[in-house]
Order: C-alpha cells, then structure tokens, then sequence
C-alpha cells in the first residue's frame, strides 16, 4: 500500500500475527521486513496452455487391438487394405509387412514347386515285424554276416508264417544287385558299418526303421592268448588319442556315388497343373457367381417395373372412373336442365 504496510500474509507477518510462513518464495522487495531461510527447492514460473479441441474436427472411431490384429493378418496375406487413420501413423510398418508378405508368399510358392517335384521316401514299416505285417517285401540276408544266424533262428521261431520271404545270398554284391535292378520288392538286412563302408555305387539305399539289434564290434582272439592285453592297452590308446574316431569318421560314413548319371529334369506342366485346375475352378466359381447374381438382378428389376407398371395401370383406371362419373354426372345435368327449358316452350 502507499503508506508502506501490506495486506494478506505479509500485513499478518508485519503485524507480528505469525512468526513463521512455510513456502514462500525469495523476493528482494521484502527483504526489508523478513527474513529468509536455506532454500529447499528451485520453482520457476510457466505459463499453462488450455487447449480445447475444435467441435468443427472430424470425429474418428479409436482403432482397437482386434482391427489392428485383422489387418495386419490381412497385409502378411498380400490381400486387403489399410484404413486411412491407420496408414498415415504406421507407414514403414506397412511397408515393412508388405515386403515380408511378398517374401512369405514367394517363400511358399518355390516351397510348394519343390514339394510337387521332389519325391520323399515315407516307409510303411518300422521294424522286422510291421515290414512282414504290412508290405509285401522279400527280405535279403547275406549269408555269414553278423544278421544272418539271428535273423535264421527267428525265421524258423518267431516268424514261421514268413520263413518263405526271407532269401539268403551268397555275397553282398548279389544281394545288392538283386535288390536294385529287380522288378520285385527288396529289403536288405545288413549291418550298419558294412553298409556305410560300401557305399551307394549301386543304386540309393535308405535306411529305415528302428535296428533289430545293437552289439559291439570287437576283434576275436584264439583263448589264451598271451598278447591279449597288448591288443587290449593299444586299442584303448588309440581311444584316448581319438584315432578311431578319426577312422570312423573317414571311412564309414555314406559314399553317394552313383553309377546311373541322372539328368536334371525340367518342370513339366503335370507339376503344377494342380494349381492351374484350382484357379481354372477358381475363375469358372466366380464366373458362376457373376451370372447368378446378374439374374437375380435382372429378376428383382423385373418385378419391380412390372409391380411399377401395374400400380401406373391401377392409377390411370382410378382416373378414367372419376372422369367418366364426372362426366356421367354432367350430361345428366345438362338433360335435365334441357327438359326444363322445353316445358316452358311447352
């Protein structure tokens, strides 16, 4: 005030009212009538906008979580579109998806062409048992090989009803020729070291099936024999030092040499004409659809004119009837009133 006393909390502090005001903020015009403490915090002055939205703006229904869901599974389809709200905010997420829904599909397609051009070999039997069960095979066994004395007792005990599809070859190179140039249907049963030692020079075999029986394969020693052990410490040697792993690993696994060249093959149009009878279906449907509802129509327009026509028909009677009494009732008037005139003549 201009006689230098304040009003409000200062003119309560300036009377002496209050010794203490919690929370005041530090100015050098009232420093000459109190005191200040350690500041506690730094404030600042801002200015605080309200903003209210124009009632002219266009209103637009919130996306959810399911529309975002439907497009985005309709955008990895390659099929669809986006709505405008939805397109202006995710643009590169949109692109992103529509390379990724290209990549998917073309991803499927070479997919699909190496499936329909690609046969894989699904055997219909998983032991000894289900392949005499379930298929017609002959099976072929080498004679002295590690199979041949188990697999002759089970024949004659266990599958006496099959003794007779179990044929027994002199050599492996028989057996093998037997079961890869014949008409018939062969199965080998051979060890699984010899096999993969020999290789595929003949024709492709594929191993199936569980093994009918697992051993170790060991060296044989004549009893008493007095170097035994030294066989025994120098084949664990070999162990420890991973020699024989080495050998295995060199000498055992499968050899694919054929002796038969065989010519890549283009893809033939018997390849895919599964996909052209779908679309050729596909474009007969749609054309179907396309007539179907072409009648419809046709039909519905039909009866609408002809209910409109009808109605026209109705309306024009109506006014031919009126007319007609109108006129009806004018000519009787007018012969009446001509009888009148005629007996004042009279």
């Amino acid at each position: 005030m201009p006689n230098g006393t304040y009003t409000g909390l200062l003119g309560i502090l300036q009377r002496r009212e209050v010794h203490v005001l919690p929370r005041v903020n530090y100015y050098l015009a009232h420093w000459n009538m109190m005191d200040y403490t350690i500041p506690v915090w730094k404030n600042s002055v801002l200015g605080i906008l309200s903003e209210k939205a124009s009632s002219s703006q266009s209103r637009t229904h919130p996306l959810t979580l399911q529309d975002y869901i439907v497009y985005t599974f309709a955008t990895f389809c390659n099929q669809g579109w986006l709505p405008q709200a939805l397109e202006e905010k995710s643009k590169i997420l949109e692109l992103t998806k529509r390379i990724f829904s290209w990549f998917l599909v073309i991803n499927l397609s070479t997919h699909l062409v190496s499936h329909m051009t690609n046969t894989n070999i699904e055997s219909s039997f998983n032991d000894l048992k289900s392949l005499l069960n379930n298929t017609k095979y002959q099976v072929l066994v080498t004679n002295g090989s590690l199979s041949f004395e188990r697999i002759k007792m089970e024949a004659a005990s266990l599958f006496g009803d099959y003794s007779s599809r179990f044929q027994f070859i002199p050599s492996k190179e028989r057996m093998t020729a037997k079961a890869c140039w014949s008409k018939k249907k062969y199965a080998i049963i051979e060890s699984d070291d010899r096999q993969q030692a020999s290789g595929m020079r003949s024709c492709l075999l594929v191993r199936t099936g569980s093994p009918l029986f697992s051993t170790w394969t060991t060296n044989g020693i004549v009893k008493g024999f007095k170097y035994k052990r030294s066989f025994d410490i120098g084949i664990i040697k070999l162990h420890e030092r991973g020699i024989i792993d080495i050998l295995k690993d060199r000498w055992t696994p499968y050899k694919f040499a054929y002796s038969n060249d065989r010519n890549t093959n283009a893809i033939e149009f018997y390849h895919v004409q599964v996909l052209f009878i779908f679309i050729f279906l596909a474009a007969i449907a749609s054309i179907l659809i396309c007539i179907f509802e072409n009648i419809i129509f046709s039909f519905r327009r039909r009866c609408k004119n002809k209910k409109q026509i009808i109605s026209q028909q109705r309306r024009q009677k109506r006014l031919h009837a009126k007319r007609f009494l109108f006129i009806t009732q004018t000519q009787l008037r007018t012969l009446k009133t001509s009888a009148k005139v005629g007996q004042l003549f009279q």
